[in-house]
């Protein structure tokens, strides 16, 4: 819908967003007619801005939880990776004498 509206076609039917998901291999789904309904009467600019009022007042509250859970996650598994690469660095630095070495310094 967004990608019709902003190629031109300020009132895109069900037709104009099967054709357009159609010509990259994909096909709307069963809700589309719904959105369609929702949607009508409203510009895009009173849509998106609907659309940012709710996400701002889930946001913190979404970005906390998953951003929190993520971290926690994601945190653990990089300090393992990053291990090994620390170690090889530690050798590379011991075989060439660092930067410096390469620049004349040291």
């Amino acid at each position: 819908y967004l990608l019709l509206v902003l190629g031109g076609n300020n009132n895109p039917t069900a037709d104009d967003i099967t054709k357009l998901l159609g010509s990259v291999g994909a096909s709307p789904s069963d809700n589309l007619q719904k959105l369609l309904d929702e949607l009508q009467g409203k510009t895009l600019s009173e849509v998106l801005a609907a659309g940012e009022a709710k996400l701002a007042a889930a946001g913190p509250m979404v970005a906390a939880g998953a951003g929190g859970a993520g971290a926690a996650a994601g945190g653990e598994a990089k300090e393992e990776d990053n291990a090994p690469e620390e170690e090889e660095e530690e050798e590379d630095s011991d075989m060439g004498g660092g930067m410096g070495g390469l620049f004349g310094g040291g």
